[in-house]
């Protein structure tokens, strides 16, 4: 969490911060709201949740205990109570049981920020799982071949400034052919990039034709739109509501989604 408040500067107000629930605590969303961020966060295991057929209900957390790295006189400035919004819903992941997941957001407003795009936007969390798996299986870095400290952070940084640049490629390609970044796939595109590395280009005129001719390449190579179908499987069954008992009224804030982007949940 040191760590996690280090980075809290680089946040600009009206951002919507995404994260697991190992940032659930009292501190970093009181920090987060001081600086005009909201939040959707998974409730963390130790929290208890109240029962029942609800879906989404607000909660007033009171100030905990006053943490050992917290000077008495900024704990007394942090706010006495924190009010924040519950969002439950259900996530099917493919080839396993469904479950419950609960969600922390400070998005209070249920009309304008309704369950399902809730849950849509949380679903979009496991992106992060296949960037890791980016890195590490078409990079090559789930095998560190340096010898020493140096030369294994010379070969980290290698790795994030090649990941770094095929991302610019692939939004690079979004925006000049129209089409979502998220779609395109990270692999064609670094194969796209070696096929191409090796040509020789005599002029500026030919080097700016292929990278257009590249761009367009990148742009073709879409992969499933898995997220998209997620949500539009949540949306679908708030409109069915799914749990047994519920009102009409209620039928809106119930959702499944499936999660089939990464590799589980966090």
């Amino acid at each position: 969490m040191k760590l996690a408040r280090r980075l809290l500067a680089s946040l600009r107000p009206g951002e919507v911060l995404v994260a697991d629930r190992a940032y659930c605590g009292w501190l970093f969303l009181v920090q987060l709201l001081a600086q005009k961020v909201d939040f959707v966060i998974r409730l963390h295991q130790a929290r208890p949740v109240r029962s029942g057929r609800r879906r989404s209900w607000l909660e007033t957390w009171l100030k905990p205990r006053r943490p050992s790295d917290q000077s008495r006189r900024a704990w007394k400035k942090r706010p006495a109570s924190l009010l924040v919004r519950l969002v439950r819903f259900q996530v099917q992941t493919r080839g396993f049981r469904p479950h419950q997941v609960t969600v922390v957001t400070s998005l209070l407003d249920a009309k304008a920020f309704p369950d399902s795009a809730i849950a849509a936007l949380y679903a979009r969390r496991w992106q992060v799982e296949l960037h890791f798996r980016q890195i590490k299986t078409n990079l090559a870095l789930d095998v560190l071949r340096g010898q020493s400290p140096t030369v294994v952070e010379r070969e980290l940084w290698m790795h994030v400034i090649a990941y770094n640049l095929i991302r610019a490629l692939l939004l690079e390609a979004a925006l000049a052919h129209d089409v979502p970044v998220e779609r395109l796939s990270f692999k064609g595109a670094l194969d796209a990039l070696q096929a191409w590395a090796s040509r020789a280009l005599p002029s500026r005129r030919h080097r700016q034709l292929a990278r257009r001719t590249l761009l367009a390449r990148i742009a073709r190579d879409q992969v499933p739109s898995r997220r998209w179908r997620a949500a539009q499987k949540l949306w679908r069954a708030a409109g069915r509501g799914r749990v047994r008992g519920e009102s009409s009224s209620q039928k809106t804030a119930v959702g499944t989604t499936d999660f089939t982007d990464g590799p589980g949940a966090a």
